[in-house]
């Protein structure tokens, strides 16, 4: 059977378009802490996730921090993750870095773009505009679930372990509207409540303007 050389050319291009879309987002920005942790502000760290199931070398890819470039090396193996800590590697004490970088990530929010080694971009976090996850207060770090992110169940996130998605409702602040009784009408209790008097001196008043009532009704009938 002769084959076109036109169908030969559709099947290549098919099969190139197929493996980069198979290479885009295979490995994923995945968790920022770009607050620190409780022990320093400084203590910042990024971690990368791989989905598929083949290890992947990152030697040459980029890690973008608005401007500033890190170069990664090694590899991250299949399903598995790949932790960048800034300064030193006592960052997170307890697990070893797999980089070491230097320069901070800005609390006003930074664009994280991750690059393979042709330079295409594999992934993107962009907090230009401010960080909608994490919580510079309580450490808790910036997560990512599926597409969207969240801020971390825990204060320190997961790093080196799975996100677990936050199913709490958002606290809100309820307000209470403060019921006004019509004039006369208000309590005693409520008086004093209001007034912050001691209750000793609300009840004297309180007895006080009773007798002139009388007084007065009797005056006048």
């Amino acid at each position: 059977m002769k084959v076109h050389p036109i169908s030969i050319v559709l099947i290549l291009f098919s099969l190139f378009f197929s493996f980069n879309i198979a290479l885009a987002n295979s490995v994923l920005i995945n968790e920022i802490a770009w607050m620190g942790t409780e022990v320093s502000a400084n203590k910042e760290w990024i971690e990368l996730f791989n989905k598929t199931s083949q290890d992947i070398s990152l030697e040459n890819y980029t890690l973008l921090i608005d401007e500033k470039e890190i170069k990664l090396k090694g590899m991250i193996k299949a399903n598995d993750f790949y932790i960048l800590e800034r300064t030193s590697d006592d960052t997170l004490p307890n697990i070893k870095a797999d980089l070491i970088y230097t320069g901070a990530i800005k609390n006003t929010g930074v664009k994280i773009t991750l690059k393979d080694n042709n330079q295409t971009i594999i992934d993107e976090a962009d907090f230009s505009q401010g960080w909608t996850a994490g919580d510079n207060k309580t450490k808790q770090t910036a997560e990512r679930i599926e597409n969207t992110w969240q801020t971390s169940i825990e204060k320190g996130g997961s790093p080196k372990a799975p996100n677990i998605k936050n199913t709490q409702p958002e606290k809100k602040e309820e307000k209470q509207e403060k019921q006004v009784a019509p004039l006369g009408q208000a309590s005693l209790e409520e008086v004093i409540q209001e007034t912050n008097f001691p209750i000793k001196t609300m009840l004297q008043i309180s007895f006080v303007s009773s007798l002139i009532a009388v007084f007065i009704k009797r005056q006048y009938t």
